[in-house]
């Protein structure tokens, strides 16, 4: 393979079949000037038929040891890879056929070091709060799963930290975030919506909201290391009003309404007991009605409420439990 400009990294964990459709993406790619880096973080999966015929040649696959987490599997790739750009993507994301010219032409500006790419979900899906999704249509947020980096500069800032990647827990977050707010001390990250990628919501499970809630463990770490850049990263603004470190401030107070209503509660204080556990659970359904948007509220079953509610509660008890563990671990209390 001759002339490689781009390098596509893709780390990959117990997705044999995502995997799969991702390459198989790729493979309609009409481009002759990458190359893809696939890292199996987990070396007791044979992955030797995912390959579509059409891309074998341009791919090759590595496997850890161990499993290392995402972030030690995209260093891996990074260091294979022979392109001057690298292109980070996850393992259940479908990129278009033009996704490598436009990668190319977003970076074509000196001073541009990194590029998001918007990523959506495709046409005929909604986020539901049970399944696994990604969704980033706005700039000021870095996920991994539709990075362009110029492997110069993730070189010089020593690539993503591995500190961000839990094995006994089995937690990783921000890694990405990470990295990108060290590439700024260096030059720009823009953001491109053209740059699309697709993440189709798959892997629909009460367990989904949970794994969701345990990442806030590193955003005390990511703090400690970028309080000004961590500020901006979860600042929200409604009406003229910003709220900085806004989800971890409402899930806390949220968490706080449900704790002083069931103490009132045992107290026999019923009236002020019944408004704060009333005010709990509207924050939770407002929760999730953020997260699947209010145009899709009655694309989901009434008979589906109960248990999204109950779910979303046990998720708010892991988030504040993981945010004060992830505070302990960090020595950083940071709200």
């Amino acid at each position: 393979m001759n002339n490689i400009q781009v390098s596509i990294i893709i780390p990959t964990y117990k997705r044999k079949d995502l995997l799969k459709k991702c390459l198989a993406a790729l493979s309609k790619i009409k481009s002759n000037n990458f190359e893809v880096i696939v890292v199996n973080d987990c070396p007791q999966d044979d992955l030797g038929d995912v390959l579509d015929p059409a891309l074998s040649a341009k791919t090759k696959i590595f496997s850890n040891k161990e499993n290392l987490g995402p972030a030690a599997s995209r260093n891996f790739g990074a260091a294979q890879a022979q392109g001057e750009l690298l292109a980070f993507i996850d393992d259940d994301v479908i990129v278009a056929e033009n996704w490598i010219d436009l990668g190319v032409i977003s970076l074509a500006k000196a001073d541009v070091l990194a590029m998001v790419g918007e990523t959506i979900l495709p046409k005929n899906q909604f986020p539901h709060p049970l399944g696994h999704f990604m969704i980033n249509d706005r700039p000021g947020r870095y996920p991994s799963c539709n990075l362009w980096v110029r492997k110069s500069a993730f070189d010089k800032v020593g690539g993503f930290s591995l500190d961000f990647f839990d094995s006994q827990l089995g937690i990783f977050h921000h890694e990405d975030a990470d990295l990108c707010f060290r590439l700024m001390d260096w030059g720009r990250i823009d953001f491109n919506q053209e740059l699309l990628a697709e993440h189709p919501i798959h892997s629909y499970s009460w367990r989904n909201p949970l794994r969701s809630a345990k990442k806030v463990f590193f955003d005390a770490l990511l703090f400690k290391r970028h309080p000004k850049k961590y500020g901006l990263l979860t600042k929200r603004c409604f009406l003229g009003f910003c709220l900085k470190k806004a989800r971890t401030r409402i899930k806390i107070l949220n968490f706080c309404f449900f704790i002083l209503g069931l103490i009132l509660l045992l107290t026999g204080d019923w009236l002020a007991a019944a408004v704060l556990l009333l005010l709990g659970i509207l924050m939770l359904k407002l929760d999730v009605f953020r997260i699947i948007g209010w145009r899709n509220i009655f694309k989901i079953k009434i008979g589906e409420w109960p248990a999204i509610i109950a779910v979303q509660f046990l998720a708010l008890i892991y988030f504040n439990f993981f945010l004060l563990l992830g505070m302990i671990r960090a020595m950083k209390f940071f709200l």
